[in-house]
């Protein structure tokens, strides 16, 4: 399982994937986290899993979702625009 994911990483960053998955950026290395991906109109972020039952519980999480935990220096690889590139 490992090796897969190691291998969908990389055709991510080569904009290889299969689905459109695009690699926008990470600021821990290669293969680390979190990650910033772009998925057709939608954006992939990888980031450690929010298991607070307290903050959950503020937050309102639907069945079915997740929160994930980002830092903000993540949002640097957003693009400026919609369809744009990042920096």
């Amino acid at each position: 399982m490992h090796t897969q994911r190691v291998n969908i990483r990389q055709q991510a960053s080569e904009g290889l994937g299969d689905m459109g998955l695009r690699f926008l950026g990470g600021s821990s290395g290669k293969n680390g986290s979190p990650r910033l991906y772009e998925l057709d109109d939608d954006y992939i972020w990888q980031g450690y899993p929010v298991n607070d039952p307290d903050l959950l519980k503020q937050l309102e999480v639907p069945d079915g979702e997740i929160v994930v935990r980002v830092p903000k220096s993540l949002v640097t690889f957003l693009p400026k625009e919609p369809n744009g590139v990042a920096d």
